[in-house]
C-alpha cells in the first residue's frame, strides 16, 4: 500500500512539474492592453506646459491591432495598427497603414480615461511622465 501511495505522489508531482511548462492561456503578448484599449475613445483636453485646456478634434477607435484614427473638423479617419509593447504594459506603437515606422505612445488608463504622450525616448527604461511638462498629454473619453 505504501508503494501505491507513493507511486502516487511522484506521479501527481510529475503532473504539476509537467504543468508548469505549459504556456500561460494568456501570454504576454499584448492582448490585455489591446483589450484594455478597445473602442472609441475621443479627446477631452490636452495637457501641455503642466496646463491643461479642452481639446476635441480627435479621437481614436481601437478594435484589436486595427485602429482608425479621426482627425479635424471635416473628421478625416486614417487607418492605422497598434502593436502593443511585449516588455512594457504602458507602451504602445501605432502605425500608418501600410507603414512599418510608427511612433511610440505611452499609455494609462484611470478613472475611464485615456491617457496618451508621445515617447520620443528611444529608451526601454524611460519612465512615462503624465503632467504635460515634459511632452504634451491628450486626454480621451470612452464612448
Amino acid at each position: 500500500m505504501r508503494a501505491f501511495t507513493l507511486a502516487v505522489m511522484v506521479l501527481a508531482a510529475g503532473t504539476a512539474w509537467a504543468a508548469d511548462d505549459e504556456p500561460d492561456p494568456e501570454p504576454q503578448s499584448g492582448a490585455m492592453t489591446l483589450k484594455k484599449l478597445k473602442g472609441a475613445w475621443h479627446a477631452v483636453r490636452l495637457i501641455s506646459g503642466g496646463m491643461e485646456r479642452p481639446y476635441t478634434s480627435i479621437s481614436y477607435t481601437f478594435d484589436g491591432e486595427n485602429v482608425t484614427y479621426t482627425y479635424g473638423k471635416g473628421k478625416a479617419n486614417r487607418p492605422m495598427t497598434v502593436k502593443a509593447d511585449k516588455t512594457r504594459k504602458d507602451s504602445i506603437e501605432l502605425f500608418p497603414q501600410g507603414s512599418k515606422t510608427g511612433a511610440k505612445y505611452f499609455f494609462k488608463i484611470e478613472k475611464g480615461e485615456l491617457y496618451l504622450t508621445l515617447d520620443r525616448s528611444g529608451k526601454p527604461d524611460t519612465k512615462a511622465d503624465f503632467s504635460g511638462k515634459v511632452m504634451p498629454v491628450t486626454v480621451y473619453k470612452r464612448q
